[in-house]
């Protein structure tokens, strides 16, 4: 872009100082000096050897005099012809120049509003995903805890059903045990174990209150 400026600055320039040296050769008579001594010398020759009204003679005098006091101005400008008309050239040059970095600007610009419009689009499909992702690591969290819950229920009904299993056991060993006495005739003894389990089981059905709900 600083290029591109510079380039315009330059041609600006150049083309300021082209047309101030035409604007330098507007009001004269002639472009070379030998335009001007041949014009000098044709008044002149007529002035001499022709038959001419006074008001004409007069006026041929003013003209001569004009044309004189042209000519440093017309050797300035006769030596600034070439200078001229390499600036010309060179401002069409920088002209040229201008046009295919600009033209070059112009490729650039639309590659970059076409990668512009791929980042964007790649955005928004990174956006969507992105909420995919949140919504799965919500319902993983969801899943997670409800796993946990089910553990902690699964692990809880272990429990009791052990809890349950070993008082099973007791009360099956004390069932085979009570059998096993009165089988060898000591009944006294089988119902006295067997009282004091009962008065086991009522002391704990009163005073424990998580044993009362099972």
């Amino acid at each position: 872009m600083n290029r591109l400026k510079q380039l315009r600055e330059m041609r600006k320039a150049i083309l300021d100082k082209v047309a101030e040296m035409k604007t330098g050769r507007q009001g004269l008579e002639c472009r070379t000096e030998e335009e001007l001594d041949l014009r000098i010398a044709e008044m002149e020759h007529s002035i001499q050897h022709d038959d001419l009204p006074l008001n004409t003679e007069k006026q041929y005098v003013r003209n001569i005099a004009k044309l004189r006091g042209q000519r440093e101005q017309i050797r300035q400008v006769q030596g600034q012809q070439d200078s001229l008309g390499q600036m010309e050239a060179e401002a069409k040059k920088i002209k040229a120049v201008i046009d295919e970095v600009d033209s070059e600007m112009n490729i650039l610009r639309g590659e970059r509003d076409q990668a512009k419009d791929i980042i964007d689009d790649l955005l928004k499909k990174l956006q969507a995903v992105t909420a995919v992702l949140t919504d799965y690591d919500m319902e993983r969290q969801d899943l997670e805890t409800a796993k946990r819950d089910i553990q902690e229920q699964v692990k809880s009904v272990r429990e009791q059903i052990d809890s349950h299993m070993f008082e099973w056991r007791a009360n099956r060993k004390l069932s085979l045990q009570l059998r096993d006495l009165v089988a060898e005739g000591k009944s006294e003894e089988a119902s006295s174990i067997a009282e004091q389990q009962v008065e086991s089981y009522l002391t704990k059905l009163l005073t424990d209150t998580s044993f009362r709900r099972e």
